[in-house]
């Protein structure tokens, strides 16, 4: 995290020939923690908790519908959102400029921590975006919670 990355690629066909190198964009990592000022959370039920195992060293939750926490990246190329999974989270939904995408949190293996539980490539970096995680206080019949967390978000960004 916080560092610039570049790849280029080539391509060999059946005869043995190879292609020209083809530079992929130069990109920062960027991991944004729960506290981020970056982040927004909406609804009341959000809560802090200390977790050994998170990145950073914390999470925030929360529990019922009504809870949302927001970013609207610059430049971004990718994003995803980082939690546990255990067998007491709930669902939620993911959104990345207006597109949903369903997130159940349940595992039934213990806990998972640091798991990357959505993402979205291929995003134009020259557009903004926004990307909403809403807790839907809803869970999978295996599960003993509606608890969604939110350890970090990452985003990929262009360097220009």
């Amino acid at each position: 995290a916080g560092k610039t990355y570049s790849f280029q690629v080539r391509a060999k066909d059946q005869k043995g020939l190879w292609s020209e190198w083809k530079p992929g964009p130069t990109f920062k990592v960027n991991v944004l923690q729960e506290t981020a000022s970056a982040i927004g959370y909406t609804g009341t039920s959000w809560s802090t908790q200390s977790l050994s195992g998170a990145s950073g060293g914390a999470l925030k939750y929360a529990s019922t519908s009504g809870n949302s926490a927001k970013l609207n990246p610059s430049r971004a190329l990718s994003v995803a959102w980082v939690s546990p999974k255990s067998t007491d989270r709930g669902k939620a939904e993911a959104w990345v400029d207006g597109t949903k995408k369903d997130v159940d949190l349940y595992y039934s293996g213990g806990t998972q921590m640091r798991r990357v539980v959505f993402s979205k490539n291929q995003l134009d970096p020259a557009v903004s975006h926004e990307l909403e995680v809403r807790v839907l206080g809803t869970k999978s019949a295996s599960s003993s919670g509606t608890r969604v967390d939110v350890d970090a978000f990452v985003v990929l960004e262009e360097v220009p």
